[in-house]
């Protein structure tokens, strides 16, 4: 018997020190879309581990600890009536170099400018939403 039900989610916001660009990574898959470095949990895992996983695999960085729970977002997978739940973090810390060639799940990673985001590159809304309200704060 499998669990078809959507795992629960993280993701990560680092951006620079003026707040003005975030790190984005480019997917090879979902239209090769820009998003924010994150994914779902794996088993036993706690919403900063992954959060922090997420961001080391699709990114080669590791943001420092410590980071900020920015919000708690309620999601739902399109076409299912089942729901999730995505923990955003942030930080302006991390350590590493960025991927600089492509992998299987990632083409590319950088940061971005807000203006970027909003207006120029193909950036799902949900990401556009996420970066918003961290932007609020």
């Amino acid at each position: 018997m499998t669990n078809d039900r959507p795992r629960n989610g993280a993701s990560m916001i680092i951006s620079a020190p003026d707040c003005e660009s975030v790190l984005m990574v480019r997917h090879a898959y979902n239209d090769k879309m820009w998003a924010l470095p994150g994914g779902a949990l794996e088993n036993g895992e706690g919403p900063a581990e992954g959060a922090e996983r997420e961001t080391v695999e699709e990114a080669g960085v590791n943001p420092l600890p410590i980071f900020k729970l920015v919000a708690v977002l309620v999601q739902r997978q399109k076409g299912s009536p089942e729901t999730s739940l995505l923990n955003l973090y942030s930080t302006k810390k991390y350590d590493g170099k960025l991927i600089t060639e492509p992998t299987e799940e990632i083409l590319e990673v950088r940061f971005m400018t807000l203006q970027e985001i909003f207006t120029e590159k193909p950036v799902g809304l949900g990401y556009k939403r996420m970066i918003a309200i961290w932007r609020k704060q």
